[in-house]
């Protein structure tokens, strides 16, 4: 039931915006009447077409011809309300009326500000000036890419490391022999950063490795470690190709914010706005409304 009451309460406020300004014509089927007032098929199609994002893909789970049936059955449901509303003078009562108007203003300004967003774009070579005039924000740490090997004793990790010296195969000896998670993956850690998710002392031997290094025994507080460094990658700059669709949507924010202040402030100036903060007072229950406990 509170689903439904939703949905004609979306229904209510699309078509305050959205009203029928053209009478049915031949090919403009009428799909109901509720007393004099005819709902048609552009009707319905313009409501179902301006349901909010949401409502209208939980609805569309049902299929196409359920939806549209669900929809004018809400459409017919809200109209009898609103004449029933109408019978006894609702939408006569100041609270009433407030709350239409306010309804209306905050959807009239939220189609405002789509059409300034809708004149928004952000072309190739903004994309490319801002990347050139912010390498920092693209900076790339040094990283290396480890194998590791954990025992609980000191012992277990001098006999390991002394066949790894020999020549046996760190990633077997990881498989068979370690203790930590990354076992079933050959000891196989991935890329580290500096400060990143590797325990201090395993950090810092990292980076003091060549490719292809192997480390002495690393006592930590969790065992005995033994590391392998597969690779390295020097501190750089992240490639244009690499981060362009991340700093369009960023550029795109940037100029909202501004074609948005720059409305708001043309609007201020030419309606004269006046705000008088100063007068603010503790505001009084709103008529209609209800305290706690009421």
């Amino acid at each position: 039931m509170i689903k439904k009451i939703n949905l004609i309460f979306c229904v209510v406020l699309i078509l305050m915006l959205f009203p029928l300004l053209c009478p049915a014509g031949e090919q403009d089927t009428i799909l109901a009447t509720v007393g004099s007032e005819k709902i048609t098929q552009s009707y319905l199609d313009m409501v179902l077409a301006n349901l909010p994002g949401a409502v209208r893909a939980q609805h569309e789970k049902m299929g196409k011809k359920k939806v549209k049936e669900k929809l004018l059955e809400n459409i017919v449901a809200m109209k009898i309300f609103a004449h029933g509303a109408r019978l006894i003078k609702l939408d006569e009562k100041p609270e009433v009326k407030f709350r239409i108007q306010d309804s209306l203003e905050g959807m009239l300004a939220g189609e405002y500000i789509a059409h300034l967003r809708a004149g928004i774009t952000v072309n190739e070579d903004e994309v490319k000036k801002y990347y050139e005039q912010n390498p920092h924000y693209f900076q790339l740490p040094e990283t290396v890419k480890l194998r590791h090997i954990a025992v609980k004793t000191e012992e277990e990790a001098k006999n390991i490391l002394a066949d790894l010296k020999k020549g046996a195969d760190f990633a077997e000896i990881a498989q068979k022999q370690s203790i930590h998670s990354s076992k079933e993956k050959g000891g196989d850690l991935g890329w580290v950063k500096k400060k990143g998710r590797a325990q201090p002392e395993i950090e810092e031997a990292a980076f003091k490795l060549k490719k292809g290094a192997i480390s002495d025994i690393i006592e930590t507080k969790t065992g005995y470690h033994i590391i392998k460094v597969e690779d390295h990658k020097a501190a750089s700059i992240a490639s244009l190709a690499d981060v362009k669709d991340k700093i369009k949507p960023m550029l795109f924010q940037i100029k909202q914010r501004q074609v948005i202040d720059e409305a708001r402030k043309k609007l201020t100036e030419e309606l004269g706005v006046k705000i008088f903060s100063d007068k603010l007072k503790d505001t009084k229950k709103a008529p209609g409304t209800k305290g706690k406990g009421e």
